[in-house]
């Protein structure tokens, strides 16, 4: 599914039938179709892009198993704070028992475009990664207090966007890659020319 900025992935507190593990459900439920819906891991409130869900509990194992040891991987683009040295750096972040990969796509001398892989997956990783190396994403209220972002940025989100996941089908072990365009606010921007084969 992809995910608009703004919506929940799982029900909490006063979002419970707008999160969009109830919109799935509900989508199967007009078609009468009887599925238990599981989200495979999960995307910020203000982050865009693909969220897998699992008709059942098996494929919802098998797929939990592939993030686990890296079948699944999930690529995201984003926004960021600052000028990078160099267009094509290609780099890792390991901090706070976590590892990020990062691809500079563009950069002026304001803001950058870049591409990013986690070999781990916890809470706001790349935010606090990006945030530790003095390049927090644009539009970010919680890791991001540059005069940028706070009077120049017109992105008014933490500029994340989950683009691109490879997996393989939890039954049959064919491969998969999916791919969703990149969000309208980020177009603003430009510096996302970046191939389906990449």
């Amino acid at each position: 599914v992809n995910k608009p900025a703004g919506v929940l992935t799982h029900p909490a507190g006063m979002h419970y039938s707008d999160s969009l593990a109830n919109q799935v459900a509900a989508y199967f439920q007009e078609r009468n179709l009887s599925v238990c819906i599981r989200p495979i891991g999960r995307l910020d409130k203000e982050t865009s892009g693909i969220v897998l869900f699992a008709k059942n509990q098996v494929a919802a194992q098998r797929l939990q198993e592939q993030r686990e040891t890296g079948v699944l991987e999930k690529q995201y683009l984003a926004l960021v704070d600052g000028k990078y040295i160099a267009h094509q750096l290609t780099d890792y972040i390991n901090c706070f028992q976590a590892v990020t990969h990062y691809h500079v796509l563009y950069s002026t001398d304001k803001w950058s475009a870049i591409k990013l892989k986690l070999d781990t997956g916890r809470t706001h990783q790349i935010r606090v990664h990006m945030q530790a190396i003095g390049h927090p994403l644009l539009g970010d209220s919680i890791y991001n207090t540059s005069t940028m972002n706070r009077e120049q940025c017109t992105i008014y989100r933490a500029a994340l966007h989950a683009w691109k996941v490879r997996l393989r089908q939890p039954f049959n072990g064919r491969k998969i890659e999916l791919e969703v365009p990149v969000p309208e606010d980020f177009k603003k921007y430009g510096g996302f020319y970046v191939s389906s084969g990449s």
